[in-house]
């Protein structure tokens, strides 16, 4: 992609979300980010939430009711149940690499697989679902969007443009830490939305959840 191109997309994603591009900084804190200014936001570093997923890949469509459990700075789930109950779909990722269940079938990628069948990578996915950039990959180049103090998404880019761009919107305050209830991902190889229903910041998580384990 040209330079004159990927500006282009760039100001695009900017100026249609009436966002600008900001740095932020961590503070030594766990969960606490601090922009350039000094407001600081304060943001989990784990959580477990109902929500509703919705993602559409390589023609692929899969929706349902949700449970996504997440812990700083590489660990995520996401489970996606059938109208009986049954788990349909899972991602699984951690620093090492992917995990996907969907129609019965398991594979496992590393992150540096060029088969992996996604543009994220694991502390993207721990990023969006917690709305702590604090957590992103300091060796991939991101672009931070905030609207009037607060994070509304970021894109990742490489030198051919943009990756991927992530919106995060419908901040509600949970046990005193400011999560996005509505977060989406748009790239060429994934669109993905996520609605939270409910949320519990900060629980008691077991390390065998992030692995596939039985699937009901």
């Amino acid at each position: 992609m040209s330079l004159r191109i990927y500006l282009f997309v760039l100001i695009s994603f900017l100026v249609g979300g009436g966002c600008s591009l900001h740095s932020l900084q961590p503070t030594d804190r766990d969960g606490v980010v601090k922009e350039k200014g000094g407001r600081e936001s304060v943001i989990p570093t784990s959580l477990r939430a109902d929500a509703v997923v919705e993602l559409l890949r390589s023609g692929e469509f899969v929706k349902g009711r949700a449970t996504i459990v997440v812990k700083g700075p590489d660990l995520f789930r996401i489970e996606v149940f059938g109208p009986f109950n049954q788990t349909v779909f899972v991602l699984v990722g951690n620093g090492g690499g992917l995990s996907v269940y969907s129609k019965g079938d398991v594979r496992t990628y590393r992150w540096d697989d060029p088969f992996l069948p996604y543009s994220f990578r694991s502390r993207d996915v721990v990023s969006f679902l917690t709305g702590a950039p604090y957590m992103l990959d300091e060796r991939e180049n991101y672009s931070i969007l905030t609207h009037r103090g607060r994070i509304t998404g970021f894109i990742r880019s490489n030198r051919d443009g943009p990756v991927f761009k992530v919106s995060m919107g419908d901040y509600r305050e949970i046990g005193g830490v400011s999560v996005p209830f509505s977060i989406s991902v748009v790239s060429k190889k994934e669109t993905l939305k996520i609605t939270y229903r409910s949320v519990e910041v900060e629980p008691s998580l077991n390390a065998e959840v992030f692995t596939l384990g039985a699937i009901r």
